[in-house]
């Protein structure tokens, strides 16, 4: 039994008939729900995997950049505290500093005290000169 060309047009007919308006609506009502299918199923399994892949060498990557920032910054702040530790006198000189500003020290008390003794001295000198002259006024006046 061979096939006519009137029902090869009767064939093609209704393939046409079905690709314009049955595959759109298959489309329509399978493909959505299988695209969401697909997400739910696929795309947390794909984000998973990534952040099992990724996640621990980003976060060792960004450890080992702030260990690497932290221990230049405490070389940094070791080189600075040196060049000070440096500028410092040794035991010795600070010793032989200290005992000269001590000796300094000693030397302005003992010249106070004297100077606070010979203010004293002169006051009193100044007060029996003061009695003598006018004593003396006194008996030339007279």
């Amino acid at each position: 039994m061979a096939l006519t060309k009137s029902d090869l047009k009767a064939i093609s007919l209704v393939v046409d008939q079905s690709i314009t308006t049955k595959v759109p609506q298959i489309i329509d009502e399978r493909v959505p729900g299988m695209i969401t299918k697909a997400i739910n199923e696929s795309v947390p399994q794909i984000i998973d995997e990534s952040i099992d892949r990724k996640v621990p060498g980003m976060i060792s990557a960004a450890i080992q950049e702030a260990a690497f920032d932290l221990g230049q910054r405490i070389d940094e702040y070791l080189e600075t505290i040196n060049k000070r530790i440096a500028l410092l006198p040794t035991r010795d000189e600070y010793f032989e500093i200290e005992s000269k500003i001590m000796r300094e020290l000693k030397d302005l008390r003992d010249e106070v005290t004297s100077t606070g003794y010979r203010s004293s001295s002169n006051s009193d000198r100044l007060d029996n000169h003061e009695k003598r002259i006018k004593k003396l006024e006194t008996h030339v006046m007279n």
